[in-house]
């Protein structure tokens, strides 16, 4: 088997409209607790926007709450964007941990 190795902030190998679903799961924190964060996070949200179809969807599974990672997002002109917290596996919470954000991972989906 080969794998082909990509840069997720420079990937013009790929057509513009090529994909009708990208899922990330942890890319973006990943790039995010990296040198230059901001603006590479900038790069790669640009990226999987031009190489997604028209009504296509971008799903980005992260630890990061809506206040930290929806500025990330709304830099492009997504037609819908919508967030699901889901509490994180063997979690048992109280009422005062149910409105703590590390107790939970956010789905961000997006329609281009």
């Amino acid at each position: 088997m080969t794998f082909k190795v990509m840069d997720v902030l420079d990937m013009q190998e790929i057509q513009t409209g090529s994909f009708n679903v990208i899922f990330d799961k942890a890319t973006l924190d990943s790039i995010l607790c990296g040198d230059n964060s901001g603006a590479n996070a900038e790069k790669m949200i640009n990226e999987i926007y031009r190489i997604l179809a028209p009504g296509g969807r971008y799903i980005c599974i992260t630890y990061g709450d809506p206040e930290h990672r929806k500025k990330y997002f709304e830099t492009q002109q997504w037609s819908d964007l919508s967030v699901e917290k889901i509490p994180k596996p063997n979690s048992t919470m109280n009422s005062e941990e149910n409105n703590n954000s590390k107790n939970f991972h956010y789905i961000y989906i997006m329609k281009k």
